[in-house]
């Protein structure tokens, strides 16, 4: 089963029921993962209810580099990690929050991807 991600933009969307959530924490990475709301189901463009999708938003702070091109590239390296573990761990009708903390500047890329596969596998376990 393959599923689709849609990313998670507007800030009101970011702010998930902390009752409903699944949190994991790494060195670099906090993984906040919700149920996403029902009208989100809703394909308004195709009029066409959605299936097998998840919905992702990603945060990197101002804290981390004042610099937008390194904030810019663990963005883009998250997002690649997501494509690799998204199809295997991620959890269908789901919202994941993922913020980035200070350290993640000095991280490689496969320590980035192994904390990423930890936490999903914790989270769709649970």
């Amino acid at each position: 089963m393959t599923i689709k991600y849609l990313t998670i933009k507007n800030p009101k969307e970011f702010k998930l029921s902390p009752l409903n959530c699944k949190k994991s924490h790494t060195n670099s990475l906090t993984i906040i993962a919700g149920i996403t709301p029902p009208i989100y189901y809703q394909n308004k463009s195709l009029d066409q209810n959605l299936l097998n999708f998840c919905r992702v938003g990603i945060t990197v702070s101002k804290q981390i580099s004042k610099k937008s091109s390194t904030r810019n590239l663990i963005k883009r390296r998250i997002r690649s990690v997501l494509k690799h573990i998204l199809p295997n761990y991620g959890l269908d009708k789901y919202d994941y929050i993922i913020i980035a903390k200070k350290n993640i500047v000095e991280v490689s890329f496969e320590n980035i991807y192994n904390e990423v596969k930890y936490s999903f596998k914790k989270i769709s376990k649970s």
